[in-house]
């Protein structure tokens, strides 16, 4: 298991303006083992925070899957030290309305990033995300992936800048967003940007929206399969891609069965 401290958690309390905080600190320790954590069902108020000592190694999940009405902002902090290294998951479905900022500071030389988000709406569910990263040294990377699907009337926000300092040349930072519109009613708003102060970097952002390609519908509708059930299986595809890199192959099960994805199995 990794070596880390949650040296800090209260419990929410339920109602309006309630407040969960959780602080996580990781130091050096090998790479195996994934920290999961679930957003309080309670809505309010749920603040992390997540410090990577020099060397650190940390993969993390964290599922927000709340209850139906529930209204919940989520605010996580990120400060990767010295040749530290964060694989995060994020993923949420659940709930009426729910926010996620993100804020990471990636401010020890060598530091890695990567950060895979996954937000999947239907009803009239309105789901936003969030994700600022900061490069403030030389020689570190970061790599931020979201997914976005949106059914029926429901709404999703992807707001991400990449901040590069004049003091952080040979930084490498890449932003991408994939938003997938299931209905005409759905809405995807995608906001990608840079903010680059320094020459000497590679970054690279860009954002797709797009419907089920009618054509693939068609070639699986060729080989026996009814519309829906192509349909439904290029949209489980969709929502397990960025799932994919969760290496507790238990956890993505358990995620994927909460998502109503779980991959069929063929005699």
């Amino acid at each position: 298991m990794k070596e880390f401290q949650i040296f800090k958690s209260k419990d929410a309390i339920p109602g309006p303006g309630s407040r969960h905080a959780v602080e996580i600190k990781a130091g050096r320790s090998p790479s195996d083992g994934v920290l999961y954590h679930r957003v309080p069902d309670a809505g309010g108020v749920h603040e992390i925070e997540i410090r990577l000592d020099e060397g650190a190694r940390l993969e993390m999940v964290i599922e927000q899957a709340a209850s139906a009405g529930v209204e919940s902002l989520s605010r996580l902090k990120v400060k990767s030290g010295t040749d530290s290294s964060l694989k995060l998951t994020l993923v949420l479905h659940g709930g009426a309305k729910s926010a996620f900022e993100v804020d990471s500071s990636v401010e020890g030389r060598g530091a890695r990033l990567e950060l895979r988000g996954l937000l999947d709406a239907k009803s009239g569910q309105q789901f936003s995300l969030r994700a600022d990263a900061v490069h403030s040294v030389p020689d570190t990377f970061s790599d931020l992936q979201v997914w976005c699907a949106a059914r029926d009337e429901s709404r999703t926000v992807f707001n991400g800048r990449i901040h590069i300092l004049q003091s952080a040349p040979r930084t490498e930072a890449f932003q991408k967003n994939r938003n997938l519109m299931l209905s005409k009613r759905a809405t995807v708003d995608s906001f990608p940007k840079l903010l680059i102060e320094n020459d000497e970097v590679k970054c690279a952002h860009g954002s797709s929206t797009s419907s089920l390609e009618p054509e693939q519908t068609y070639y699986l509708q060729a080989r026996g399969i009814d519309r829906e059930a192509a349909e439904a299986m290029m949209l489980k595809g969709f929502l397990r891609q960025p799932l994919e890199w969760i290496s507790d192959a238990t956890l993505r099960q358990q995620i994927e069965s909460r998502l109503g994805i779980v991959e069929e199995e063929w005699s």
